[in-house]
């Protein structure tokens, strides 16, 4: 068992590169035409850039309306839901049709190759999801959480605004406490689960997948 092949970006790929592929890919299997597209939320923890956001890049690359809107959801492990979340309540809102969810990372990119704690756990990929309205859509429910007292558990010290140029090359890399994250998952995860079949009123047993 364990890790038998990761997959890792080219030099000079970036998590927005993967993203626009994932995209235009599905579009075009969709029959989707950019005029029609309302909606574009990119969710990255690994940005070409600070300035602009990495959505309005690949809003331009797509060849997508400027009536649509554009924007990046900077989270992680969580980043999926919470922009599916986001999706879901603008289509509610009404005023949007169609939405491309897009989730990209490189931490190949962000880790230190000799760090086996981490190293190992990240590969890069780029997603697509499209979301629309439909008259036949039901309900949908979401339970989102969040605990900041764990922030420095999975971490890049350096390089942002707190620390811009810092003075050890090892913060510009993920530092990661294992254990402190493990127990956060096993702990937190399973009740976040519980919670949510509760709000939509189901029983595991009426979940297939």
């Amino acid at each position: 068992a364990g890790v038998r092949s990761r997959h890792v970006v080219e030099p000079g790929v970036t998590s927005a590169d993967l993203c626009f592929e994932a995209a235009a890919d599905l579009m075009t299997r969709l029959g989707w035409a950019p005029e029609s597209v309302t909606g574009l939320i990119l969710v990255t923890q690994s940005p070409d850039y600070f300035l602009p956001s990495s959505s309005c890049m690949v809003h331009k690359w797509l060849g997508l309306s400027d009536r649509c809107a554009a924007f990046d959801l900077g989270l992680g492990c969580s980043g999926y839901p919470y922009g599916l979340y986001l999706a879901s309540t603008m289509l509610h809102a009404g005023g949007q049709q169609r939405i491309l969810l897009l989730h990209g990372d490189t931490p190949s990119v962000f880790v230190t190759p000799d760090d086996y704690a981490t190293t190992l756990l990240f590969s890069d990929a780029g997603s697509a999801t499209a979301i629309e309205t439909s008259p036949e859509a039901g309900p949908s429910w979401f339970c989102l959480q969040s605990d900041g007292k764990g922030y420095d558990g999975l971490i890049i010290r350096g390089g942002g605004f707190r620390d811009r140029h810092p003075a050890n090359p090892r913060h510009l890399s993920l530092e990661m406490d294992g254990a402190a994250v493990f127990q956060f998952t096993i702990q937190r995860v399973p009740p976040l689960v519980r919670d949510t079949l509760e709000y939509a009123g189901l029983q595991p047993n009426d979940i297939d997948w």
